[in-house]
């Protein structure tokens, strides 16, 4: 099973969905990355809560929602009674984080807060300690990805030695141009989890990039 790698569908085609979940299905992926964009925060439109729910119904999937929403605290409630595994929300669009990351468990969901490339880790040290996984974005959210941005892994190696330091269990995850050629750099800086749109959905051969990508953060 492939448990450390989130494909991220945002970017897949409707008609060929059905055969691109059994296509990871069949080649060990656990999980599923699911962005919820409400074109506001982000100038696109994501999923709705319709299409969470069917993916919770009709897969077997870990559904790792990534809210880029304006208000993820209403947000949230759309989800509360379909069963996801995570939900991540980003610093600016809730000025209540702590009640936000304490409702969340309360639901049963795994609580996460996403970091902008602009935004310091700094900001989210009082989290840090409630937190399941911080989402560092190695591109800018809801925008095309020109591939990581390299300074990005000082942010990744900053959360993985405070992290040591206080013996804390938060999991560091990635997503922006995520692919096989730069996995490397980002798994020694000291990322756990990997979310991968375009190297995975727009692959020619699925199960060869899925292998690729295993490989070198293995």
């Amino acid at each position: 099973m492939i448990s450390n790698i989130y494909p991220s569908i945002l970017d897949a085609n409707p008609i060929q969905l059905p055969k691109l979940l059994a296509d990871f299905k069949n080649n060990g992926v656990k999980g599923l990355h699911v962005d919820v964009m409400d074109g506001v925060y982000v100038p696109t439109i994501g999923f709705s809560e319709k299409f969470v729910k069917w993916l919770s119904q009709n897969t077997e999937f870990y559904l790792d929602l990534h809210l880029m929403v304006t208000d993820s605290e209403k947000v949230i409630e759309f989800f509360s009674g379909i069963n996801i595994g995570g939900i991540t929300i980003h610093l600016n669009t809730s000025t209540n984080l702590f009640y936000v990351v304490d409702h969340l468990k309360k639901l049963g969901i795994n609580p996460g807060v996403a970091l902008n490339p602009e935004e310091n880790p700094e900001l989210i040290r009082p989290l840090l300690p409630s937190l399941h996984h911080v989402l560092v974005m190695t591109a800018n959210p809801g925008r095309p990805s020109h591939g990581v941005i390299p300074e990005m892994t000082q942010k990744i190696s900053w959360l993985k030695e405070y992290r040591k330091e206080h013996n804390l269990k938060f999991k560091i995850q990635t997503d922006g141009g995520v692919a096989a050629n730069n996995a490397g750099m980002l798994k020694m800086a000291g990322c756990d989890e990997f979310i991968s749109g375009g190297y995975l959905i727009k692959a020619t051969n699925l199960k060869k990039n899925l292998e690729l990508l295993s490989e070198v953060i293995s």
